[in-house]
């Protein structure tokens, strides 16, 4: 259970949100792209719409920069798998509990932040970036592979919906992409 959401007065709520994180991706142990939107739907509703007081929010837009096709065509899929799970399990020991990784697309992941203010989700996307500089993936066969990755921060404020401001993390993916890549941009509503 999400310990940032209070879910106590709905109990249907409750489950449908245990039901929803019993569902990870086969592959990655990462939520798919329908149970991600679904999670950081009902984190938005919490975070806003139910409160007294709002709680902060952020999203997180991360792609890895080609590698997966790249790697799939000169390697083969087993290896394209291996970094994913890499950067899964590098995602999963740097975020809390009440965090959520989930695959949103080939190379494409999304992090949610519920109760999270903007600065401090930058810098544990910071960390997780930092923390690939030096790692490789070991391939069967060949040298071992590095990688990186480039991410669009933003803020969600009350006045978002989940669309509004996955297309602002989106914006600042791509200009994080345009840049020169291994790097995060940020986007603040307002």
């Amino acid at each position: 259970m999400n310990p940032i959401l209070d879910l106590a007065g709905n109990p249907a709520g409750l489950q449908a949100l245990l039901g929803m994180l019993d569902r990870p991706h086969v592959l990655l142990g990462v939520y798919d792209p329908s149970d991600c939107l679904d999670f950081a739907n009902e984190t938005f509703r919490h975070a806003f719409q139910l409160d007294d007081a709002p709680r902060g929010m952020t999203f997180a837009d991360v792609i890895l920069h080609g590698v997966i096709k790249s790697i799939n065509d000169r390697y083969g899929h087993a290896a394209g798998d291996a970094v994913l799970r890499d950067f899964a399990e590098i995602c999963r020991v740097a975020l809390r509990q009440s965090d959520l990784l989930g695959r949103i697309g080939g190379e494409e992941f999304l992090l949610v932040f519920p109760n999270t203010s903007f600065d401090d989700a930058v810098a544990a996307v910071e960390r997780i970036r930092g923390s690939l500089a030096e790692r490789v993936v070991p391939i069967e066969g060949y040298a071992p592979i590095g990688y990186s990755f480039s991410c669009g921060v933003c803020n969600v404020e009350s006045t978002d919906d989940v669309n509004s401001a996955l297309a602002r993390a989106d914006r600042a993916l791509y200009a994080a992409k345009h840049a020169g890549r291994n790097r995060v941009v940020t986007r603040r509503a307002g």
